[in-house]
Formats: C-alpha cells, structure tokens, sequence
C-alpha cells in the first residue's frame, strides 16, 4: 500500500473490501501513516516470545526466521516511507532519522527477491529479456552511465555490460537475487536525514560509510556539496530497488538531469487505470482532480536540492 501511494497517491484503503458502492479514496499521506502504523506493529510482534510466535525458519526463503533480520528491515521501510513525506512534513526527517539509527546495518541483512534457476522461480529481468525474447526492450540510461564512469564507481560494470547496451550478465542471470531493501539504502538515508536535522559530522561519516562498502575513498565534503553528494550516490545505489530512484528525485529534483523530452517534465506520478474509474465514480477522469500529472501531498520542485540550480524537469 506504500508503494501504491508512491504511485497514485490517494487510494481506496479503509474504505476497502467493505462492499460499499464508489467507495472514497483515502489521502496520500493518510495511507502512508497506516502503513508506518502497520510496520509499527509487525516490530512489537517480532519482539514477541509468546509460543505461538515462532518463526517460520525453512520457509521463510530471505532470512530463514531471522527475526532480527525482519525487524530491521521493518525499520528501515519505516525511514524510506517517512523519507516520502519529508518534502510536506518536514519533521518526518528526524523520524526517519530515528528509524535508520534501527535499520538494516550490513549487506547481509539486506531483502533480496529469492530467485533461483528453476523456470518459475527466476530473476524477472531474466524473465523479460531472455526469456520472453525482449532484448532492447531496456537500455542503459547515458547519462547514468556517464555518472558512474566518471566518478570511477565500480558500480558501472557491476549494473552494466562492457558496451553499457544492456545488464551486466550478473544482473540478468535467473537467480540473480535482487535488492529490494538494502543497506546501501539505509545508510544514505541516515546520510541525508542527519544533513536535514543539522549533523553534518554524522551526515559525511555516513556517506563516507556507505562509499567505503563499494571500495571508494572518503571523502570532504560539507554545506549543499555535501547534501548534494548524499543524493546523488542514493540515486546511484537505488539502481533497481523498485522506484526509489524515482521517489528521492521527486522530493529533491536531484540529480539535476535535463528531460529526455525538449520541453517536457519527469512525470510526478501515474495515472489511474480507466477501468478503476468504470468501477468506482470516486476516481476523477484523467488529469481532473486529483488525478492529474503530480499528488497534491508532492509538490513540483522549482529547484534542486543539491544544487540550488532550477529544476530542470520538476
């Protein structure tokens, strides 16, 4: 449900499976403090001894019943999605804050897709490039890449081929396991939250910690360089965890890229399915209401973040 407000914004959430007719959507932000409620509760029930709380071990196929595991990821789901909101509540910095200090602290305890070799059960970039015969469907970004060879990240081959045409082979084997909620993650937005809330010496020792697990010097850094830094290597480790790319940029328009249209703007959210609108009268046409090019709770950027330039496709 968070990430389905990431996307649409409002959504049908309390009101649904309640057999009303058209029934009402719930705020962007009234979802999100439902699922940082829920996540709130799947902490206390980890922390739990009661017999009838036992792992599920064996079958639990990315931690094997770690509940320590789940709890941290918990945290760290709590900090992304407070992340989300941080651009309207700006208090929600210092929650996040809060949550990363308690979140994933290691790649070993990052939530990874349980992929395997067997037809059914295989990457789905594998799925559908290889498999469903899609070759040239997806593309390395130039701008992307020319960002990572230029700061020398060791990044570029692991995310690409040599002639950064498509996937590296590692990226696109059908068992490779990929990151959904990862360390790297966690780790800059503690960077980004300390910035926020004022601690510039935690923010750089941050940063400096998640360069260090990618084999890169540390670096000196401070004032907006420092922030824009931050958001920056963010936008480089959240290279396929889902959309977060999409959603950092959204709050900070950085990095600062130029459309890839003349003239046009980075779309600020989707559009719901005509045939969500058929079923339920609450859900206004395409670019009426609230169903327009941005969420009322995610204002349009003027400028970067990082760099305090104008936004050049906010």
């Amino acid at each position: 449900m968070g990430t389905g407000a990431d996307l649409f914004g409002k959504l049908v959430y309390s009101h649904a499976l309640s057999n009303e007719e058209n029934p009402p959507l719930d705020d962007q932000l009234v979802v999100y403090d439902s699922v940082q409620k829920l996540l709130s509760g799947a902490i206390t029930n980890m922390a739990s001894t009661a017999p009838t709380n036992s792992p599920p071990f064996g079958s639990d196929l990315v931690y094997g019943g770690d509940t320590d595991a789940w709890t941290a990821l918990a945290h760290t789901l709590k900090a992304r999605f407070y992340m989300h909101t941080a651009e309207v509540r700006p208090g929600a910095y210092a929650q996040a804050l809060t949550e990363a200090q308690q979140g994933i602290s290691s790649d070993a305890g990052n939530y990874v897709g349980a992929f395997t070799n067997s037809a059914a059960e295989t990457n789905f970039y594998y799925q559908f490039e290889v498999t469903a015969g899609r070759g040239g469907y997806l593309i390395a970004d130039a701008l992307f890449v020319q960002l990572l060879e230029t700061r020398n990240d060791p990044r570029r081959d692991e995310y690409f081929n040599a002639a950064a045409t498509r996937l590296s082979d590692d990226r696109l084997a059908p068992d490779f396991k990929q990151p959904f909620v990862t360390y790297d993650e966690n780790t800059l937005i503690w960077a980004e939250a300390a910035y926020r809330t004022g601690d510039q010496v935690t923010a750089l020792a941050k940063l400096n910690e998640e360069r260090a697990n990618h084999g890169l010097a540390a670096e000196v850094v401070a004032g907006q360089a420092l922030l824009n830094e931050i958001l920056t290597k963010k936008y480089i480790a959240d290279f396929q965890v889902g959309h977060e790319a999409w959603n950092d940029y959204k709050r900070t328009c950085t990095p600062n890229f130029p459309p890839t249209q003349v003239g046009q703007k980075m779309p600020g959210r989707m559009y719901y399915d005509p045939n969500e609108r058929f079923t339920n009268t609450n859900i206004p046409a395409a670019g009426q209401g609230f169903n327009g090019s941005r969420n009322p709770d995610d204002p349009p950027n003027t400028v970067s973040d990082g760099t305090g330039q104008p936004c050049l496709a906010g």
